[in-house]
C-alpha cells in the first residue's frame, strides 16, 4: 500500500511539472480552462439550466477539434501508435467526441443523461489532458492514470462545492422576477 501510494504522489508530481514544463502550452490550456471555468460557474450560478443538446453538440465538436489536432501533433513528431499509450488513449477520447456528437444530434438520451456524458468538468478534463499527452509533457501509465481520476473526481467535488454553496443568486432572482411577471399578468 505505501508503494502505491508512494507512486501516485510521483505521479501527482509529474502532474503539475507537466503545466510547467513547457509554458507555451499554456496558449493551448488557458482557453480550455476558462471556458471550462466559465461554464461551471454559470450552470452553478443558474442551476435551474443543464447542458442542452446543442451544448453538448458543441461540446462534442470542440473534443474531437482537440482530439483531431492532438492527432496530428502525435504524427508529426512520429510518435508509433502501437507503442504510445497516448496515441491510444487519444483515438478513444476522439471516439467519445463522435459518440457525443452523434447522442446531442440525434437526441438519442434524455437532457439529464446528455448532462452527464456531456459534463462540462469531463470534457474539459479530458481535453486539458489530451493536449498534454500530445505535446509530450504527460506520459500515461497506471499512477498517472489514477491520480488524472483522483484529480477528475476532486475537480467535481471542487465545483458541486463552489455552485452548491457559493453560486446560485442570481438564477433565484431571475426566477422571482419571471414569476411576478406571470403573477402581474
Amino acid at each position: 500500500m505505501y508503494e502505491f501510494a508512494y507512486n501516485i504522489l510521483l505521479a501527482f508530481k509529474q502532474i503539475a511539472g507537466s503545466l510547467v514544463a513547457d509554458l507555451s502550452v499554456w496558449w493551448l490550456l488557458a482557453p480550455i480552462l476558462l471556458v471550462w471555468i466559465m461554464t461551471e460557474m454559470y450552470y452553478g450560478e443558474y442551476k435551474k439550466e443543464h447542458v442542452g443538446f446543442s451544448s453538448a453538440l458543441s461540446v462534442g465538436i470542440s473534443f474531437l477539434w482537440i482530439s483531431f489536432v492532438s492527432m496530428r501533433i502525435f504524427f508529426l513528431l512520429g510518435r508509433d501508435p502501437k507503442e504510445s499509450p497516448e496515441v491510444l488513449m487519444t483515438a478513444i477520447f476522439s471516439l467519445y467526441a463522435i459518440f457525443i456528437i452523434y447522442t446531442a444530434y440525434t437526441h438519442t438520451f434524455l437532457p439529464s443523461t446528455m448532462d452527464k456524458i456531456a459534463s462540462p468538468t469531463l470534457i474539459y478534463f479530458l481535453s486539458a489532458v489530451t493536449l498534454l499527452f500530445s505535446e509530450g509533457l504527460l506520459s500515461i501509465d497506471r499512477y498517472v492514470g489514477s491520480a488524472l481520476f483522483i484529480s477528475l473526481v476532486g475537480f467535481y467535488l471542487v465545483f458541486f462545492i463552489i455552485k452548491k454553496y457559493f453560486l446560485g443568486f442570481r438564477g433565484e432572482f431571475e426566477q422571482v422576477r419571471s414569476l411576478g411577471k406571470n403573477h402581474e399578468n
